[in-house]
């Protein structure tokens, strides 16, 4: 079983946000729906340069499990609902592995979905994206 990670560390999204959570994704959507595969591909190029970086040339070889662990800042005025947070990270990171050919497709009998953090820092917004690699049956994942 081997594994690997990327981090994606920064504002992207806003003066203090790294990227945007599913009610960010979902109102471009609505407002802007011949340019929101733009706004996503955007999004989509920062975490394939983060993959570059982080994974090198390792690529996995069977059925992986994604794990996602984010950063969010500390001091906000409005807290965002972790849940839209996690699954727009996975949602762009499932699609940016697919587009790096690190995953062959993203669909469940390729990915599996694993845990789900969010911690509050006072430093830069980040988001870090695990991915092990596990045997062709069914693996125990834990929250």
């Amino acid at each position: 079983m081997s594994e690997g990670k990327f981090i994606v560390k920064g504002n992207f999204h806003g003066k203090d946000k790294c990227f945007p959570d599913l009610n960010n994704m979902i109102s471009e959507a609505c407002r802007f729906p011949k340019s929101y595969g733009k706004y996503k591909h955007e999004y989509e190029a920062i975490i394939i340069n983060a993959i570059h970086l982080g994974l090198g040339r390792w690529k996995p070889q069977g059925r992986v499990r994604i794990d996602v662990i984010c950063g969010e800042p500390l001091h906000t005025t409005k807290p965002r609902d972790e849940d839209n947070v996690i699954g727009a990270i996975r949602e762009m990171s499932h699609d940016a592995l697919t587009r790096a050919n690190i995953i062959n497709d993203d669909d469940p009998s390729n990915v599996k979905c694993g845990y789900n953090k969010v911690i509050y820092t006072d430093d830069t917004p980040f988001f870090e994206v695990h991915i092990v690699e596990i045997d062709g049956g069914d693996s125990e994942v834990t929250n």
